[in-house]
């Protein structure tokens, strides 16, 4: 009976699986695999800009709020101080900005390697099953997964 599950598995399914099911099933995966890597992707990027504005208006509500004390300050020594403080928020905003940049262009970069890493190793995903033992393996890319007997009364 094992003989018999074994030829029909191996000479029948096994290559009608790999030529028609197979396809269908591994475009599927890889689809699935670079949705889950997109919104992955598209989640960091909003946390980014999320993070980048919210230090922008932070640092520029501050350089505002000392330029309005420097306009109504009393004194011109007072003003100066004011706006001097009110020009090193502005600084740092700049400074913020541009760190802003650098940080997205190197997360381009590297959201660019990573996609063509998955597209790389999505589509060399191959499949096989060794059947030369009484234990069938699965192959994935040349690695073996050992696999339980099949079954039989």
């Amino acid at each position: 009976m094992f003989e018999w599950i074994k030829e029909v598995v191996v000479k029948l399914f096994w290559p009608w699986f790999k030529e028609f099911a197979w396809p269908f099933i591994r475009k599927h995966l890889i689809e699935l695999v670079h949705f889950v890597f997109d919104k992955l992707i598209e989640n960091i990027k909003e946390l980014f800009l999320k993070r980048t504005k919210e230090q922008s208006d932070t640092v520029n509500q501050k350089a505002d709020e000392y330029e309005k004390m420097a306009e109504s300050s009393k004194t011109q020594e007072e003003a100066e101080k004011l706006r001097a403080v009110a020009q090193a928020w502005r600084e740092a905003a700049e400074y913020f900005r541009r760190e802003s940049e650098d940080l997205k262009n190197q997360l381009g970069e590297l959201i660019k390697k990573a996609e063509n890493d998955v597209s790389e190793k999505t589509n060399d995903l191959n499949i096989d099953i060794d059947f030369s033992n009484s234990n069938p393996r699965l192959l994935i890319n040349g690695t073996q997964h050992n696999l339980p007997s099949v079954p039989y009364k």
